[in-house]
């Protein structure tokens, strides 16, 4: 069964900048009235392509991990496009050679659908993330179920799982 995909390229990357609120105006008019803020700004040296099949639900997120504290390990249906904003965050991942990978102020994280990740605040201070998710319509942002995830990884033949 082939599905219409909705091929977002590093367009995706401007959700996670904090412009996924942003109205745009396509009107020949002048407009006096503008704004755009730029919540978060963050680069990686990975190549980013999010095709998600069908409709699709874009979700932006702040997201807090006090000292400590993680976000369990899950995985997500679509991709997520983030940005870390403040502190650092730990990424428990299979796709790291290590199998994890520390992201800094103002890095990029890309996570793609399928793979159980983790990530995990080990500073003194609150991490801050700025997450945009491109999920499938009716779909929840994450899935805690390693035998749902598995089924999620094995139907994206060939698919990018994100990460640097």
């Amino acid at each position: 069964m082939t599905l219409r995909k909705l091929i977002i390229p590093i367009v995706a990357s401007a959700f996670a900048l904090g412009l996924g609120g942003c109205a745009i105006h396509l009107s020949d008019e002048p407009t006096t009235t503008s704004a755009a803020d730029d919540t978060a700004t963050g680069s990686t040296l990975a190549s980013v392509g999010v095709s998600v099949g069908g409709p699709v639900t874009i979700t932006d997120k702040t997201v807090t991990l006090a000292p400590g504290k993680g976000t369990g390990r899950h995985c997500h249906y679509g991709y997520v496009v983030g940005v870390v904003v403040q502190g650092e965050l730990t990424h428990h991942a299979p796709i790291y050679p290590t199998g994890v990978h520390t992201y800094h102020k103002g890095d990029a994280i890309i996570e793609g659908p399928g793979y159980l990740h983790d990530g995990k605040n080990d500073g003194r201070g609150n991490t801050v993330l700025k997450v945009t998710y491109f999920t499938p319509q009716g779909k929840p942002l994450a899935e805690t179920d390693p035998a749902k995830c598995a089924a999620i990884e094995k139907q994206q033949s060939g698919g990018n799982h994100g990460g640097l």
